[in-house]
């Protein structure tokens, strides 16, 4: 069995487009919060956040985090940490990430948070 690819099946199944953020800041007040997600070959994570959201702030003030994708009725979940890097503004990778972001909501059957309100955003701070 090839642990990898058996990851990025279970990682990229249409089922499963949303994770749990764990973030905190430096005086140690913790905090989860539910994000749609892409991932990538080499298991790099990318979410969208708002730039007023206690997830932005405490990933600002210490970029450590926790991540989670599970999803029932079975026990398996995938459960990792890292650095997050805020993507440059505009930037082709942040492009990408919107993208693919966009397109996995979009083969979701539309069954989630309107996937049109990302360009929304153009003009307000996401990241």
């Amino acid at each position: 069995m090839n642990i990898k690819k058996t990851t990025l099946d279970f990682l990229t199944s249409p089922e499963r487009i949303t994770a749990v953020i764990g973030s905190c800041p430096t005086d140690g007040n913790t905090h989860a919060a539910t994000v749609y997600y892409h991932v990538d070959n080499n298991l790099n994570f990318y979410f969208l956040t708002a730039t007023n959201t206690q997830k932005y702030r405490n990933l600002l003030e210490n970029p450590y985090a926790a991540i989670v994708v599970g999803f029932g009725p079975s026990y398996t979940t995938v459960q990792g940490q890292g650095l997050a890097i805020l993507l440059d503004k505009d930037s082709a990778e942040e492009r990408e990430a919107i993208a693919h972001i966009k397109k996995r909501l979009q083969d979701h059957d539309d069954e989630t948070w309107p996937v049109f309100q990302i360009d929304a955003y153009e003009r307000e701070s996401i990241a």
